[in-house]
């Protein structure tokens, strides 16, 4: 049990030293600061819009009173939701998008290490675009599969003293998603 573990971290930092060595960090901290730049912004974006969409889905119901409990429930809840979808749906989109980038990164990478060439993908072989498109047929199937599964887990987390674990294996879901696209 401690081997593994061990050995985990062990190259989890041979693998920190081999990017600080062979320049492939900027590259690293390039996609983070892309992605957290745009994650903000995505975030910021939804958050602000969904008061114009509950707004409009408000007009819809003439028994809603302006200024009750019930509508500030509803645009909390239509704020959170959204957003969580939303932010969702980014994650997946953003792998779409730096999946060629990344997949050069690490082609780079392993012929760097191993002293090979050509291990897994060729320029002649994969063009960006069959990058892309394989990425989108994966990402677009992983993210069905995990919004299918999570609203599932929503609905069964409104079982009284069920809601806890139901609630803690949708995360479990979504962590597992987050890293299967991390792996490709």
């Amino acid at each position: 049990m401690i081997a593994p573990i061990s050995y985990t971290i062990q190259s989890y930092f041979e693998s920190i030293t081999y990017a600080f060595n062979k320049k492939v960090i900027f590259y690293i901290f390039l996609l983070l600061i892309l992605g957290g730049a745009s994650a903000f912004y995505v975030f910021t974006f939804i958050w602000n819009e969904s008061d114009s969409i509950f707004k409009t889905l408000l007009g819809q119901f003439s028994w809603f009173e302006t200024n009750g409990f019930l509508t500030t429930a509803m645009t909390w809840i239509v704020k959170l939701f959204g957003t969580a979808f939303i932010l969702i749906l980014y994650r997946y989109i953003f792998f779409i998008v730096c999946s060629p980038i990344l997949s050069l990164i690490s082609e780079a990478v392993e012929k760097e290490y191993f002293k090979r060439n050509n291990l897994f993908l060729s320029t002649e072989s994969i063009s960006i675009f069959s990058s892309i498109w394989r990425s989108i047929l994966m990402n677009g199937r992983n993210f069905i599969i995990e919004i299918a599964i999570c609203t599932v887990l929503f609905l069964l987390s409104f079982i009284p003293l069920l809601g806890i674990f139901f609630s803690a294996l949708s995360f479990l879901v979504s962590s597992y998603f987050a890293g299967v696209s991390n792996f490709d």
